[in-house]
């Protein structure tokens, strides 16, 4: 333990000398300080949080990744071009030791200097909000809607698998299907339709959704209705409708007339107080706009209910957690990476594996749809078993890929959704511990069996 601790201080004295403490503290001090005073928001407070909070965290997390992952590939790369290494290996140094001891170095570094990024910014937030020239109204606003942490709730999946299927057989025993698309494809695009019709609701028309449970809700605070529709009128119109909430089959229900304006996200407060029973959470919604327009909410994102769940300050302290646990995943990434390349492949390599997590989402849909590639005539360009082998790659992929992928955690504290412990711990578990663990071990397991040209 004592080694794994002198090689990590060795690194941070290494980056102390080399001064990239100090214009990395330049460079996040700039972020920090100087984007707040010079974008401007557009003058609503969600804007200003947004650039206060979400876009000068996200910029400082950007140099800090690029940092980490830089320095890590340096840090073993450079050094076995330049042979300073082999004085280290040659001695009783196992090479896991050597692995964790540059990990821990540039870890504690930059975990630091996330810390810091965070202070300050939590100071610029509670300065601002403490403006004498601050609207109440808009504080008020601010402190329920934007600087609190609420649970999301989203409506419970529309079942419309048997109605797809149905609707194929039907449509394929009256000849209507072209017969150079595979079936799987086609029940999927009608499967898409019938999810979009139910999210839709034609003029006169009414919809209606059913959500979780919300648990036990406080009388003296209120729940989010936050949503965002289409029309099918072109242009931002206006469209006028009528919301019904309730809690199961009870009366009273909230009852909301709303005018709004297509394609912006809006919200709508519910008195807790006037939610009785404990049954699940029901929500309507009512096409009454005079002209004829019909009414499209996405079904991915167009519906949410948001309860609350705690105040903004732990919500804050896990964000920075789950930043945290990024920034350890890509140390270990860098460290690995250039333990097994030189400084150019590893840079390289390291941004290769960063673009496949951030494509986790299109792997599994790869992984899990139907493959048909078709030559210029037509004809199946992949046969039956080459097509299974391109379906379970792109399986083992999303399987080594799709735990790294994490949430937004700076989108998720800007719109005031709750960042929970369960997925802080996710993150801190795969990116913090599983993972690099696994590459110290492949990294210790290649630099034993590189070779090592011994000095002279």
């Amino acid at each position: 333990m004592n080694k794994i601790i002198a090689i990590a201080i060795l690194a941070v004295r290494g980056a102390i000398r080399s001064r990239v403490v100090l214009v990395l503290l330049g460079l996040l001090l700039l972020a920090v300080v100087a984007v707040p005073l010079t974008v401007k928001s557009d003058g609503t407070p969600a804007g200003d949080v947004q650039i206060l909070v979400r876009y000068t965290l996200g910029l400082a997390m950007l140099i800090l990744s690029l940092s980490v992952l830089w320095a890590g590939c340096a840090s073993v790369s450079l050094e076995w071009q330049s042979q300073r290494l082999q004085l280290v290996v040659t001695k009783p140094i196992h090479p896991l030791q050597l692995w964790l001891g540059k990990w821990l170095g540039l870890v504690a570094l930059h975990v630091v200097l996330l810390a810091i990024c965070g202070a300050v910014t939590a100071g610029l937030l509670k300065w601002r909000m403490r403006e004498p020239l601050r609207d109440p109204v808009d504080r008020e606003w601010l402190l329920d809607e934007i600087l609190v942490a609420r649970r999301s709730l989203i409506p419970e999946p529309v079942n419309v698998d048997t109605a797809a299927r149905l609707r194929f057989e039907e449509e394929q025993s009256r000849g209507r299907l072209p017969a150079d698309i595979p079936p799987e494809t086609v029940v999927q695009a009608i499967r898409q339709n019938l999810l979009i019709q139910a999210f839709s609701i034609s003029p006169g028309g009414t919809r209606e959704w059913h959500f979780p449970r919300p648990g036990r809700l406080d009388r003296e605070r209120s729940l989010l209705l936050r949503f965002r529709f289409s029309s099918s009128t072109p242009g931002p119109d206006r469209v006028t409708g009528a919301w019904v909430i309730r809690r199961g089959n009870n009366i009273p229900a909230v009852q909301v007339q709303t005018n709004m304006v297509a394609t912006a996200r809006h919200s709508i407060r519910i008195p807790c107080a006037a939610l009785s029973g404990e049954g699940p959470l029901v929500v309507a919604y009512e096409n009454i706009h005079t002209d004829p327009v019909t009414v499209l909410f996405s079904p991915e994102d167009g519906l949410e209910v948001l309860a609350y769940a705690g105040s903004f300050g732990p919500n804050y302290a896990r964000a920075l957690l789950v930043l945290s646990g990024q920034l350890i995943f890509l140390a270990a990434l860098g460290i690995t990476a250039g333990s097994l390349f030189s400084m150019p492949v590893a840079a390289f390599v390291s941004g290769f594996v960063l673009l496949l997590v951030q494509m986790a989402g299109q792997l599994q849909s790869m992984a899990a749809q139907p493959v048909f590639l078709a030559g210029h005539r037509g004809e199946a360009a992949l046969s039956p078993l080459g097509a299974q082998a391109y379906r379970l790659f792109f399986k083992l992929l999303h399987a080594v890929m799709g735990p790294l992928q994490v949430s937004g955690s700076l989108e998720k504290l800007t719109t005031g959704v709750l960042v929970s412990w369960s997925e802080t711990f996710r993150v801190l578990l795969t990116h913090g511990l599983i993972y690099p663990l696994l590459l110290a071990l492949l990294a210790a397991w290649i630099m034993r069996r590189r070779e090592v040209a011994m000095a002279g």
